[in-house]
């Protein structure tokens, strides 16, 4: 719904970021969080032994700039997994900021001396937002058109407009 591609993020520093926007209309109650469908893998060049120990990567969530998440990947996290990243009340419950951005930062500097490189794709297909909203009546103000008619809910959702007039409409 968002338009996010897969994510590719690797060693030693990498970042992606996306931005999503809540309807007009809905506001934010209850628990949000982020899914992400992580697949993480080690490769180690062809000239460089096989490391005994490998030093952990960090992977930093942020959203609309506030560290919300630090996750540590250690060789024994390799493979898929999926991780849940709550989403602040306090950022996503503001009726005034519609516009937010997720950061993802992987960080594994201390792998470069070592000759190795973490990969870590997101899945996009199997991640997801999970926001619980309720519905807020719409202005009846006409002077913010295109609202209340246009809440850029996304397009996987639709939108309904209902136009109710009087019989004798002035």
């Amino acid at each position: 719904a968002f338009n996010v591609r897969d994510i590719e993020l690797s060693t030693p520093q990498s970042s992606s970021r996306f931005v999503f926007r809540v309807p007009d209309n809905w506001l934010a109650s209850g628990a949000n969080t982020l899914r992400l469908d992580l697949d993480y893998a080690l490769v180690v060049s062809a000239d460089t032994a096989t490391p005994v120990s490998v030093p952990p990567v960090v992977l930093r969530v942020r959203l609309d700039n506030v560290p919300i998440a630090t996750i540590n990947l250690t060789a024994s996290a390799l493979g898929r997994r999926l991780i849940e990243v709550p989403l602040p009340a306090e950022i996503m419950g503001d009726p005034n900021l519609r516009d937010h951005n997720i950061q993802l930062t992987l960080d594994g500097r201390d792998q470069c001396l070592q000759g190795i490189e973490s990969r870590l794709r997101i899945a996009a297909a199997t991640s997801e937002i999970a926001f619980q909203y309720r519905l807020l009546p719409p202005p009846l103000d006409l002077s913010l058109y295109p609202r209340p008619f246009y809440n850029n809910t996304p397009a996987v959702l639709g939108e309904t407009v209902a136009f109710v007039l009087p019989s004798q409409p002035e």
